[in-house]
C-alpha cells in the first residue's frame, strides 16, 4: 500500500477518535449499565492505543487500525449480548413545575432581526435537507431497544414511549435545553418538524421532543418557536422532560445540558436510526427522517 494511504488510515482513525465526547466520569445509574460500560472501556482503550500509536512508523499503524478494527467487532458483539436494563426500571424524578406553569424570571426576548435571518435559514436547512443525508453516528444505540422510554409530560404526568409499539414509529429528537437562552437551532429545528407533520402523520410517525432540565424553561422555549412563526405555531406533537438528565446521561449525549440528537424508534421499540450533532446546527433534516420512515417501511413490506 502506498504510504499516503497508510497515512490516510490513521488520519481518519485519529479523527473518530478525537471527535468522541464520553464523559468519563458520568456518574451514578449509567455505570451499572453494561453496554455503557463496554463503550467506556473500549474508548479508554482505543485512546491509549492512539498515543502510542502516533510514535509509530505508517506501517505499523495501519496494523495497529486493523487490529482495532477486529478488536471493536468482538467488543460490538460482546455490548449487543449484555442484558439491557428494563425501561420500567428507570426512576424519574417529580417535575419542579408543570410545563404550563411559568418562572417569572426566565423570560423569553423577541427574537432580533438578524436572528430572526438565521432562524429561517436553520429551518430551511433543517427542512429541505435530501432523504439521503446526514448517516447516523450512533451505531451504539441502534439494533438495541430504546433504553429509557419513559419521559414526564406536560402536567408532570409520566408517559412511556411504549404505549406507541405496535402501532406507529416514533421519530425522537432531544433539544439541546435552556442553559442561559434558548437555542436557535432548536427553534429553528422544532419548527421545521411541526410544519412537516402533514408528512410524518402520511407514514404513520409519531413525533416527540425531548427537552431536558427545568420544566420551567419550557414555555420561554415554546415562545421561542412562536415567535420565530409568523403564523404563531402550536406544536403538533408532544414536549416531554428529562428532567435530571436521565436520558442524556444513559444515551451518552451530553452537552452543555445535551448534545442535540434524534432517533427514529420503530414500531416494535428498536432504535434504527440515531445522530447525535456536535454542534447547535448539526442535525439531521426531516428529508432525512422521512428517508429513514420509508426505508423501515420498505423492509417491513
Amino acid at each position: 500500500m502506498h504510504r499516503s494511504a497508510y497515512s490516510l488510515a490513521f488520519v481518519m482513525l485519529a479523527a473518530l477518535l478525537t471527535s468522541c465526547t464520553l464523559n468519563i466520569n458520568t456518574p451514578g445509574a449509567a455505570k451499572s449499565d453494561p453496554l455503557f460500560e463496554a463503550r467506556m472501556a473500549r474508548l479508554e482503550k482505543l485512546l491509549l492505543e492512539k498515543t502510542e500509536a502516533e510514535k509509530a512508523p505508517p506501517e505499523e499503524r495501519l496494523a495497529r487500525v486493523e487490529a482495532q478494527v477486529e478488536r471493536e467487532k468482538a467488543s460490538l458483539a460482546e455490548a449487543v449480548a449484555a442484558p439491557i436494563p428494563a425501561p420500567d426500571t428507570v426512576s424519574l424524578p417529580e417535575p419542579d413545575a408543570a410545563i404550563v406553569a411559568r418562572d417569572s424570571s426566565v423570560e423569553f426576548k423577541p427574537w432580533s432581526g438578524s436572528m430572526l435571518k438565521m432562524g429561517e435559514k436553520l429551518e430551511e436547512k433543517f427542512t429541505s435537507g435530501s432523504k439521503k443525508g446526514l448517516v447516523g453516528n450512533r451505531p451504539d444505540l441502534v439494533g438495541l431497544p430504546l433504553r429509557q422510554r419513559r419521559f414526564i409530560g406536560p402536567s408532570g404526568e409520566i408517559v412511556d414511549l411504549g404505549d406507541y409499539e405496535g402501532s406507529k414509529d416514533v421519530v425522537l429528537v432531544f433539544m439541546r435545553g435552556f442553559s442561559g437562552q434558548v437555542c436557535i437551532g432548536c427553534t429553528a429545528q422544532t419548527l421545521a418538524l411541526a410544519r412537516s407533520q402533514a408528512e410524518f402523520a402520511k407514514r404513520n410517525a409519531q413525533v416527540v421532543v425531548i427537552y431536558p432540565g427545568s420544566a420551567a424553561s419550557v414555555p420561554v422555549f415554546l415562545d421561542a418557536v412562536k415567535n420565530l412563526s409568523a403564523d404563531g405555531e402550536t406544536l403538533p406533537f408532544p414536549v416531554l422532560l428529562d428532567v435530571n438528565l436521565n436520558a442524556v446521561t444513559l444515551f451518552d449525549i451530553r452537552g452543555s445540558l445535551a448534545r442535540p440528537t434524534s432517533m427514529v424508534v420503530d414500531k416494535k421499540g428498536v432504535v434504527r436510526y440515531a445522530y447525535a450533532g456536535k454542534g447547535f446546527d448539526d442535525r439531521p433534516s426531516v428529508g432525512t427522517l422521512l428517508g429513514e420512515l420509508d426505508a423501515l417501511a420498505e423492509s417491513a413490506e
